[in-house]
């Protein structure tokens, strides 16, 4: 199986270490029929690191692959911090009961309409019956558009204002794109950084809370 840049990916492949994922990309997952992307820090081993390990989920919807791609970006970027386990999923599947498993939520979405797309929107409607149960747990977003002032930031504050209604802990950037990374069209090198970034800062958040 190939992704949208030609790379090539194994199912089935057991989880891996960053430097891993980095030199050999292997990491897809297919499980119960679901594909996912699934990082672990080389730090991350043994029963009591195990134990000691923050989960983050970066959860997306994509159409043309380029929320898709930021997401990824997001994740390799979260895996630099020691001692955390990122999974990356499109939202279709990924049970919204399955937040309450993880300490940090990083969720991306196309504009559509100034606003998130109806997947995602889904997901936190359906979150309400959790309401109170992700408190505490830190939230982030981004979004891609295809026109610049195209929705960008209302689509990345409206999630980020779902999460604040949740009781999420939420943190900005006083660098780069303040409320979280946005892409016009395909992630260009500059989307990139601020896609790791993004990454790096909820992981190293969710290791202090």
């Amino acid at each position: 199986m190939k992704d949208e840049g030609g790379a090539a990916w194994k199912l089935d492949a057991p989880a891996q270490t960053y430097d891993e994922i980095r030199n050999d990309r292997t990491s897809l997952l297919a499980r119960k029929g679901r594909l996912k992307y699934n990082y672990s820090t080389k730090d991350a081993c043994g029963p009591q690191k195990r134990k000691n390990m923050k989960k983050i989920a970066v959860i997306y919807y994509s159409r043309s692959g380029n929320t898709e791609r930021m997401a990824k970006l997001v994740a390799e970027g979260a895996s630099l911090e020691s001692d955390v386990e990122v999974t990356v999923s499109s939202v279709k599947d990924f049970a919204v009961e399955k937040a309450l498993e993880y300490d940090a939520l990083i969720i991306g979405s196309p504009t559509y309409y100034g606003s998130m797309a109806a997947e995602i929107k889904r997901f936190f409607d359906d979150s309400v019956r959790f309401h109170g149960r992700l408190s505490g747990k830190v939230g982030a977003a981004f979004s891609s558009a295809a026109n610049i002032g195209g929705g960008n930031e209302t689509t990345i504050m409206d999630i980020l204002c779902a999460m604040l209604i949740h009781g999420m802990v939420v943190a900005g950037d006083h660098a780069g794109d303040h409320y979280g990374p946005v892409s016009i069209g395909s992630p260009d090198a500059r989307v990139e950084k601020q896609c790791r970034a993004l990454g790096r800062k909820v992981a190293a958040l969710s290791r202090k809370l």
